[in-house]
């Protein structure tokens, strides 16, 4: 069995382009780990499959991020967002995603933790996999 690996895109190098046809549904689920500085999300599917996952750095390319999920929703994407309720990290990224008007959903950290080892079977946790 080989490693699974976490590659993540620059979100300067994320493109929406040729995503809807590899998804399940029209539905599109971003999950952030948020952090202080380099954050990472992943971009999935109804069937919980993870397409791609960004990252960026907090808070220059915030915004960019924020494009990148309106370009999802210009593909024709529904886009909902989960996010780790952790502190003020995620104050003002919330604040930009909600005001451009996506659904944000708070993700209890636990569920983050135990869903670690569903992802790929290895009870690790790291930023990518978060």
């Amino acid at each position: 069995m080989s490693k699974r690996k976490y590659r993540s895109v620059d979100v300067k190098e994320a493109s929406a382009a040729g995503l809807l046809s590899q998804l399940a549904s029209d539905r599109v689920v971003v999950g952030i780990d948020v952090a202080k500085h380099n954050m990472f999300a992943a971009v999935m599917d109804e069937a919980e499959k993870v397409h791609s996952i960004v990252r960026w750095r907090h808070p220059e390319e915030t915004r960019r991020f924020v494009a990148y999920l309106g370009e999802l929703r210009a593909i024709g994407a529904a886009v909902q967002v989960a996010m780790e309720p952790s502190g003020v990290y995620g104050d003002a990224l919330r604040f930009e995603v909600e005001g451009a008007g996506f659904e944000v959903f708070r993700v209890s950290p636990k569920r983050s933790h135990d869903a670690a080892e569903v992802y790929d079977g290895v009870a690790s946790l790291h930023d990518a996999k978060s």
